[in-house]
C-alpha cells in the first residue's frame, strides 16, 4: 500500500499522518482480509473518512459501531442516514427501522436543548422541525455543521458485508490485541486528551474498555444504545441522556457553513 498515495486520496489532515504512517501495516492486513468482499460503504473513500478532520480540533466523539449494511445508507459518519435529505424523510415507512438511531439522537437534541422534556416520539419533534419552532439544520448539512464545530461521529468497524450481519467485520477492525481501531483509539486519546466522548451502548463501552486510554470520568458521556428498549424510567435509557446539553461548545441545531 503506497501511504503517499492513500493520503492524497482520502485527502488525509495533517494531524493524522503519523498515525497512518505507524500503522501502515496493520492497514495493509485489514485491506487484504476484506479485499474480495462487497462491503459498505461502498464508496471506498468514504471508509476512512475520519482522517479529513483535524484532530486537534475535534471536541467531541460520538462512537458509534459499524456502517449500515444497506446500499447508499452509509457514508463513513456514524449513525448518518445517507438516503434522505429532509428530517421528514428520516421517517419514511419505507425505512422501517433503519434510521431509528438517528431518530433517536435528533429527539435526545430536541429534549436536551429546549428543555421540552415531554416529548419522547420523533413524529412530535418532526412537527416543531416543520413549523420551524425547532430550526435544526436538514440532515447532511446538520451532519457537516457537526464537524465543523469539532464533533467527530465514529465507527469502531468502518466497513461490514453488504447486506450482511451487523458487526460482521469486527474482528477484521478490532478483535485483535495490536488491531486498527485500538491503536486508533489510543492515538486520539494520547492527541487530544480533552475530547469528550459519548458512548452509548454496551458495544462501545467495550471497546473503550479494551483499549489503553485515560480518559477522565468527566470527560465520559454514557447512555443504552438509541435502539435499546429500556423503560423510560431507566437511569440510561438513551433520551434521558444529558450530554447535549453539559456540552455547551457544540450549537447542537447546527449552522449555517
Amino acid at each position: 500500500m503506497n501511504l503517499e498515495k492513500l493520503e492524497n486520496n482520502l485527502k488525509v489532515h495533517n494531524s493524522w499522518k503519523e498515525f497512518l504512517a505507524t500503522n501502515i501495516e496493520i492497514l495493509q492486513e485489514v485491506v487484504e482480509e476484506i479485499r474480495t468482499e462487497e462491503c459498505a460503504p461502498i464508496e471506498p473513500e468514504k471508509i476512512l473518512r475520519f482522517l479529513q478532520q483535524d484532530l486537534s480540533k475535534i471536541n467531541v466523539i460520538i462512537l458509534g459501531q459499524d456502517p449500515y449494511p444497506y446500499p447508499n445508507f452509509a457514508t463513513g459518519r456514524a449513525f448518518e442516514v445517507g438516503n434522505i435529505s429532509t428530517w421528514k424523510g428520516l421517517a419514511d415507512p419505507s425505512l422501517k427501522r433503519k434510521g431509528e438511531s438517528l431518530q433517536k439522537i435528533i429527539t435526545c437534541i430536541y429534549r436536551n436543548v429546549t428543555g421540552d422534556t415531554s416529548i419522547y416520539n420523533y413524529n412530535k419533534v418532526l412537527k416543531k422541525i416543520e413549523d420551524k419552532t425547532f430550526n435544526i439544520l436538514p440532515p447532511e448539512q446538520w451532519f457537516d455543521s457537526m464537524e465543523e464545530q469539532g464533533v467527530l461521529f465514529l465507527n469502531t468497524s468502518f466497513t461490514c458485508e453488504l447486506d450482511g450481519q451487523a458487526n460482521s467485520h469486527r474482528k477484521i477492525w478490532n478483535n485483535r490485541n495490536d488491531g486498527f481501531t485500538k491503536k486508533l483509539l489510543e492515538f486520539i486519546n494520547k492527541k487530544n486528551p480533552s475530547i469528550n466522548w459519548f458512548l452509548w451502548g454496551k458495544e462501545a463501552n467495550k471497546c473503550i474498555n479494551q483499549t489503553n486510554l485515560y480518559i477522565p470520568e468527566s470527560l465520559i458521556f454514557r447512555s443504552s444504545h438509541p435502539v435499546a428498549r429500556l423503560a423510560k424510567n431507566k437511569p440510561d435509557y438513551f433520551l434521558n441522556f444529558s450530554g447535549f446539553s453539559q456540552v455547551t461548545e457544540i450549537d447542537w441545531f447546527g449552522r449555517e457553513i
